[in-house]
């Protein structure tokens, strides 16, 4: 499928072979949280900072785009599950959009998150593999987004339930998979060793210890991840430009934690700022 390998390939570094994505699929889940409601804003900073592209859902790469948010080396992926904190159960993702519009939206792949461990597993997966089969037809990637629940629905953060996780995913036809950081950073190269398609981290909620998230970003490149799906740590960090800097420097050129950390550091400290 030489049309699905060429939009596949979009979405990496050529240098490094790997991926910085921001996700803005939060709105649908959680309203407009701050930080998150001038969609074209973000997405230019996320081009600013040389990431590979946006992840949202229809109405967000709408926007986006019609502010002028298009370049030739900056990519859109289309989310098309969908549920909110509103609802009796938001674990339960329902299918909101179609491979089709993704194609008419000029998107580069999709998106399609799916639960385990929940009651609503059982459809989760039924969707995620139609949309795998579906997204083939058309030469299209399906980035899974893919988490683990315990009894009464928290999120589970054990290293073998995501790798298994991965597998799922992997299994079912995903051509890139998101999961969370393990609690236990010693499992992060069987999480990325459990089948041969890329794996990417979640950026996780945001966090003030900018240092420490830098490191857990850091450890899952060392362990074989080939990128960051990155939301919140993102845009609503106070300082999003400098942010984006130093995670390519990390991501992309090798720089360390402590070399990304401090470069962070010092272009706030020089007060070195970014047109958006």
């Amino acid at each position: 499928m030489i049309g699905k390998t060429v939009r596949l390939n979009r979405l990496f570094n050529n240098e490094s072979g790997n991926s910085i994505l921001v996700a803005i699929d939060h709105g649908v889940t959680l309203g407009p949280l701050d930080g998150l409601r001038d969609t074209p804003l973000i997405s230019n900073l996320a081009k600013q900072s040389r990431f590979q592209g946006v992840i949202g859902h229809k109405g967000a790469i709408s926007w986006a785009v019609s502010e002028g948010g298009t370049s030739r080396d900056f990519e859109y992926i289309l989310h098309i599950s969908g549920s909110t904190a509103l609802g009796p159960d938001s674990t339960r993702k329902e299918i909101v959009s179609s491979v089709e519009h993704g194609v008419r939206l000029g998107a580069t792949a999709v998106s399609v998150h799916t639960n385990l461990g929940v009651a609503g597993e059982f459809g989760m997966l039924k969707d995620m593999a139609r949309i795998c089969d579906e997204a083939a037809s058309w030469g299209m990637p399906v980035l899974v987004m893919i988490n683990v629940f315990d009894e009464g629905n928290s999120m589970s953060y054990e290293g073998k339930k995501i790798s298994h996780a991965v597998r799922v995913a992997a299994e079912l036809g995903a051509d890139l998979v998101k999961v969370q950081y393990p609690n236990d950073f010693r499992l992060l190269t069987d999480i990325v060793t459990s089948h041969s398609t890329p794996v990417l981290f979640a950026g996780g909620e945001k966090v003030e210890d900018k240092r420490e998230w830098f490191k857990a970003v850091h450890e899952t490149l060392m362990a074989g991840g080939k990128g960051l799906c990155v939301g919140r740590n993102f845009f609503q960090d106070a300082y999003p430009a400098q942010m984006g800097y130093a995670l390519y420097g990390m991501v992309h050129e090798g720089r360390t934690y402590q070399e990304a950390y401090d470069s962070y550091e010092s272009l706030i400290a020089e007060k070195m700022y970014f047109s958006s």
